[in-house]
């Protein structure tokens, strides 16, 4: 399939995407469990003390790190999980996640729920530290037995996918249930995606977009995504084009890159907005830059385009982007790529010279990628794509290059180790 022949389709899916509701901070009632002695007493958090929170961690200046590590240093539990957030999250200083585990241990051993929500999360996803999803679990429960509602929700999620423990839908939908109780918005956008998908509920659309429209309506930006596919594919809900953009549009400017991606595709397309490649292109670079591959892949075909203002220069930011969109472990990306160069036709298009090494190494990273595929949760119908196409294009490299693919195979392989990084999942 040529390059420049590959469409925008927007296939609509229940996002698979691991549901990182970060814990905030603020003094929180701890109850005093079995053979823990750091546990301490104080007030609950609130979903309102959480979100300031996470308001106090954005407008966070260097100018205020020497005092907070001050106060870190001194042993209060408050600044630790403020330091250790902001490491996590690079505001005001690099991020540094075992910089933010350190922190965020100090403050969870003291007895801090959404610093042992921190910890959990940081070994659920090796980030920080070695991935150890029973600790994970360990981490949370003790957040949730605080009545730590992100935490009861994490809790349901590894339930619910069978991360650390056994699947078991019924058990994720108690601890839903229990989060929901507090009126969390996470516990209502992951009960909705279980109606949505009949796991542990019977499955029922309509108040799957109930739930999702309960969080987005608090200004959640998963339930405002979750919404906003519910009206772009008439799940449990009237088709609305019009409704679904402006709903990822709320998400994408809390920076949800899904959301980004989705109402760039709407721009790019003019499915409930105007038609705009400028505003696809903004909405496709934020997306981008933040690390969501398919957003790079497609701002890639964007300037591959001949109607985007061909030229040498155009070309060149196209190879560049679709290289990032492997290096993001994209394998449409590869694949893309070895489509390019295989072709006079279209190398001379975008500026460059047809060479077949080049095409081969990047058939084989395409394969390589595929094989350990990260985004098709996200983009399934571009994986197919791969997957279609490879062993016939194989076969056809394999007879081009007679002495076999040995050389393309070392490439590859040095391409993958010196490139691959985990996508922004």
């Amino acid at each position: 399939m040529a390059s420049c022949a590959r469409h925008f389709s927007k296939l609509l899916i229940v996002l698979a995407i691991s549901l990182h509701y970060f814990s905030g901070a603020a003094p929180a009632e701890v109850a005093k469990q079995e053979g823990d002695s750091s546990q301490t007493v104080a007030t609950p958090i609130t979903d309102s003390k959480r979100k300031e929170f996470l308001a106090a961690m954005k407008a966070f200046k260097k100018e205020d790190v020497p005092e907070l590590e001050r106060k870190a240093e001194a042993g209060d539990r408050e600044a630790q999980l403020m330091l250790g957030a902001i490491y996590q999250e690079g505001l005001a200083v690099e991020i540094n996640f075992v910089t933010a585990v350190f922190w965020y241990r100090k403050a969870a051993e003291q007895g801090h729920p959404m610093a042992q929500n921190s910890m959990g999360l940081s070994y659920r996803d090796g980030r920080g530290v070695a991935q150890d999803r029973a600790e994970a679990l360990r981490w949370m429960h003790k957040a949730a037995g605080q009545n730590y509602a992100q935490a009861q929700c994490n809790i349901g999620w590894a339930y619910y996918r069978g991360l650390g423990v056994p699947a078991d839908a019924n058990e994720a939908i108690k601890w839903y249930r229990t989060a929901m109780a507090q009126g969390y918005a996470c516990a209502q956008v992951l009960l909705g995606i279980a109606f949505l998908e009949g796991k542990g509920v019977s499955q029922d659309p309509k108040q799957a977009t109930e739930l999702f429209r309960k969080a987005a309506e608090q200004g959640d930006a998963k339930g405002q995504l979750y919404l906003a596919i519910s009206y772009d594919s008439g799940s449990g809900i009237k088709l609305d084009h019009a409704e679904a953009a402006r709903w990822y549009r709320a998400a994408a400017e809390q920076k949800d890159l899904a959301a980004m991606f989705a109402l760039a595709m709407s721009y790019h397309n003019g499915e409930g907005v105007p038609k705009s490649a400028e505003e696809a292109e903004k909405w496709f670079r934020s997306a981008s830059d933040a690390g969501w591959a398919p957003a790079t892949y497609y701002l890639g075909k964007m300037y591959a385009d001949r109607k985007f203002q061909m030229s040498a220069l155009t070309g060149t930011i196209a190879i560049q982007l679709f290289e990032k969109s492997a290096e993001q472990g994209y394998s449409l990306g590869a694949l893309e790529l070895s489509d390019i160069f295989s072709s006079r036709l279209l190398a001379g298009h975008l500026w460059v010279s047809k060479d077949d090494e080049k095409a081969c190494r990047w058939l084989i990273v395409a394969r390589e990628l595929n094989n350990h595929d990260r985004w098709e949760s996200v983009r399934p119908e571009d994986s197919a794509i791969v997957r279609k196409e490879l062993l016939e294009r194989l076969a056809k490299m394999e007879k081009k290059f007679k002495q076999g693919l040995s050389g393309c195979e070392r490439s590859a392989t040095e391409w993958i180790k010196a490139h691959q990084t985990k996508p922004n999942l």
